[in-house]
């Protein structure tokens, strides 16, 4: 999911990974492919684009991910942190059923889980992008 730099609209891209039998492999496809943001035109990224995954694991149902420290800086100055996160949290929990839990974090350090877990605690759909 991306934003359109037009009206702030929410755009569903979809993209064609090359699928495996393991899950964690899978996920962390999703965030790779996340992070070097959208192919369509008019549309924003979400992190800047010298992000990169750092570690990845998935364990018993939680996604822990950690981003390099450029992931703090909106990208084009036009979009916040948290924003940015929730939209790649979220889209992890839509596209894998299996996951319960997305712990994200930038260089080492947790990031908005209170916020998280209250969000997607409180939410019948998990689609709660606006922060």
């Amino acid at each position: 999911m991306f934003y359109s730099y037009i009206g702030e609209n929410i755009v569903v891209e979809d993209r064609m990974l090359h699928w495996s039998f393991d899950h964690e492999t899978n996920i962390r496809r999703y965030v790779e492919e996340a992070l070097l943001g959208p192919k369509t035109p008019n549309l924003a990224l979400l992190f800047p684009r010298e992000t990169r995954l750092s570690s990845f694991m998935f364990r018993e149902g939680i996604v822990y991910a950690d981003l390099t420290e450029e992931a703090v800086l909106p990208p084009q100055g036009s979009w916040n942190v948290f924003r940015s996160l929730l939209t790649l949290n979220e889209g992890i929990r839509r596209n894998f059923s299996y996951v319960n839990d997305v712990r994200l974090f930038i260089g080492g350090n947790e990031t908005f889980s209170e916020e998280f877990r209250w969000i997607f605690a409180n939410s019948a759909d998990n689609s709660r992008t606006s922060p």
